[in-house]
């Protein structure tokens, strides 16, 4: 589901991740997307990734990029 939810961060800010999934497991899966070209907001995006990873346990986390030739999962989870 594409912007499907929006989490509010400990520090009153929002992140809204691009893709919802759950799998058949029942685990709700965030996914981040961005393409090979940086916009100056791909930072921020971090940040807030970052934080609402840290933030809410209860759910998975994605990181992805587009390199140009194939899609490259990047920043994964400790757990």
């Amino acid at each position: 589901m594409y912007e499907a939810i929006t989490l509010r961060l400990p520090g009153g800010s929002r992140y809204t991740p691009d893709w919802m999934s759950i799998c058949p497991l029942g685990l709700v899966h965030l996914h981040e997307v961005k393409g090979s070209y940086r916009l100056p907001s791909h930072g921020r995006a971090l940040t807030a990734w970052k934080e609402a990873r840290a933030a809410f346990k209860c759910f998975r986390f994605h990181w992805c990029e587009w390199d140009g030739a194939k899609w490259v999962s990047k920043h994964k989870e400790s757990s």
